[in-house]
């Protein structure tokens, strides 16, 4: 069993942060340098940014709500309760939803686009490299879990919860704290959007 684990905490962790930088890093750069169309204080404008707020809470409430139940369990349980009981992947599902939200914020239409494209290039072999992992671990019972279980998209129906969980406290404050960036990053680019506006960062670019 130990011998197994420790593939599996180096590809999800280790690859998967390294996977996200890679595709969201250019986009930023992008995003650094340019300045969206659409105009400011329309109805468009403060449309997106509403929504923006609105993804960005459910996602970073999400992981938290997802990594509560997994904390101390990644490889050691095979854990079906919780955000586990509607989808195999809620952690994926919620920073996907979280991502698309700090997206939005950016009211560029084209980077949204891009950051759609690149997870849909990028993660679903990340979900399947650790769900052949997890195979390998707890055999049958994950088959019979993915047979019920949606792999990504939730379904609410399936809810089920333990009357009392127990986690560890030290995994879910690691967890909190990685997921405050997908917070920070709203007044970050509130910022640039201001530097951009009163010309104190170049813009090259006018994109939708």
């Amino acid at each position: 069993m130990a011998s197994l684990q420790e593939p599996f905490l180096k590809y999800t962790d280790i690859g998967r942060i390294k996977i996200t930088r890679f595709f969201l890093i250019p986009i930023f750069v992008i995003f650094l340098f340019s300045h969206h169309k659409i105009p400011d204080a329309g109805v468009l404008d403060i449309a997106m940014e509403l929504v923006s707020i609105i993804l960005i809470f459910i996602g970073v409430s999400g992981r938290l709500w997802s990594t509560l139940f997994i904390s101390g369990y990644k490889t050691t349980n095979l854990i079906t309760v919780g955000p586990y009981s509607i989808c195999r992947n809620p952690l994926y599902f919620f920073s996907f939803i979280a991502i698309i939200g700090i997206a939005m914020e950016t009211e560029m239409i084209t980077i949204i686009l891009m950051v759609l494209l690149g997870f849909a290039i990028f993660y679903p072999s990340v979900i399947l490299k650790e769900e052949k992992l997890l195979l390998q671990l707890h055999g049958k019972d994950f088959e019979e879990y993915c047979k019920r279980v949606p792999r990504f998209f939730p379904n609410f129906k399936l809810y089920t919860e333990p009357d009392k969980y127990v986690f560890e406290t030290r995994l879910y404050r690691k967890a909190f704290f990685d997921s405050m960036w997908f917070i920070l990053a709203y007044p970050l680019m509130e910022i640039i959007e201001k530097l951009h506006e009163h010309n104190i960062l170049p813009t090259y670019l006018y994109l939708w």
